[in-house]
């Protein structure tokens, strides 16, 4: 009986970890509708989660909480739609970039300032550069914060010292902008070559240091709104001619070769990993895992 007890403990914790690792982490969008959902690749999104949200130029996750740049104001939310906070952080005029470091939000904003503050709302340092030459889309690795400027370069400063490294780290001719994200130890970003074509669009992979790495995913037209995490890239981008879109997800290491899941959909606003809450079915492993244990346990105590 002993026996048995420890064999169905081992088989319910191996499914518990396979299970939790399939949902370790998902896509959750804002798309244009002002819906806030739950994608998960090559399956129709979840239930809409939030609305109302019409104005958001940012999105970004900690743990199972979401934060929405949403016109001037960072809301919170979890990652099942609860509203935590629908204003975290205000005042934030022409916000137009968000990115997440540990338990810290950078904001880019006010058209020459990018601000820093903590996910629980508070102020770290409101003016943490200025004087910028506009602001757009940010990453963040360690002290140092890097930024896609107007004129399509990407600088590189300190967020410790509030110093700029480098204000032209990155350079792209011929280039209309786009989004930016970090995976690993290399920058994404989008590359919509100024030339009134879609079909010659793609990402460009860089290193920390500035150094071209590669230039991936050719077929990407005029992608849009970029996620990653340390092993996995997210876009969304342009579909056929009828309005629809799709959510692109690749291995950062192997390229567009190995897309995992196509979703179709609204036009993407902002899109962000995140780690979605317990489903039912992990709880009641769990719960049974505690009971065979504690069955066994009290088995113990009756043989003393």
């Amino acid at each position: 009986m002993q026996r048995l007890r420890k064999h169905l403990c081992t088989i319910l914790v191996l499914l518990f970890v396979v299970h939790s690792s399939a949902r370790a982490q998902e896509i959750y969008a804002v798309t244009s509708d002002g819906n806030l959902s739950e994608w998960v690749t090559g399956e129709e999104p979840t239930p809409i989660l939030a609305t109302g949200l019409y104005n958001v130029t940012g999105m970004v996750s900690s743990g199972t909480n979401l934060f929405i740049l949403d016109g001037p104001t960072i809301l919170e939310y979890t990652v099942t739609g609860q509203l935590v906070s629908n204003s975290l952080i205000t005042g934030l005029t022409n916000a137009n970039s968000l990115a997440i470091s540990g338990t810290n939000l950078f904001v880019g904003y006010g058209g020459n300032t990018i601000g820093e503050y903590t996910t629980g709302g508070q102020t770290v340092n409101a003016a943490l550069f200025t004087g910028l030459n506009g602001t757009g889309p940010i990453a963040v690795s360690g002290t140092d914060l890097f930024m896609e400027s107007p004129n399509y370069s990407v600088g590189e400063y300190s967020t410790s010292s509030g110093q700029t490294l480098n204000p032209s780290l990155i350079n792209q001719v011929d280039h209309d902008g786009g989004d930016m994200v970090l995976s690993g130890s290399n920058l994404f970003f989008a590359v919509d070559l100024a030339d009134g074509l879609d079909t010659d669009d793609f990402i460009a992979e860089y290193s920390l240091s500035g150094q071209e790495v590669n230039s991936l995913f050719s077929h990407a037209l005029d992608p849009g709104p970029m996620t990653a995490t340390d092993s996995e890239l997210a876009f969304w981008e342009p579909y056929d001619y009828d309005g629809s879109t799709l959510v692109v997800e690749i291995p950062t290491a192997e390229g567009a070769q190995n897309a995992e899941g196509l979703v179709q959909g609204s036009q993407a606003l902002a899109i962000t990993f995140a780690v979605p809450e317990p489903q039912n079915d992990c709880m009641l492993l769990v719960g049974i895992v505690g009971i065979v244990a504690l069955s066994a346990h009290k088995s113990r105590l009756r043989k003393l």
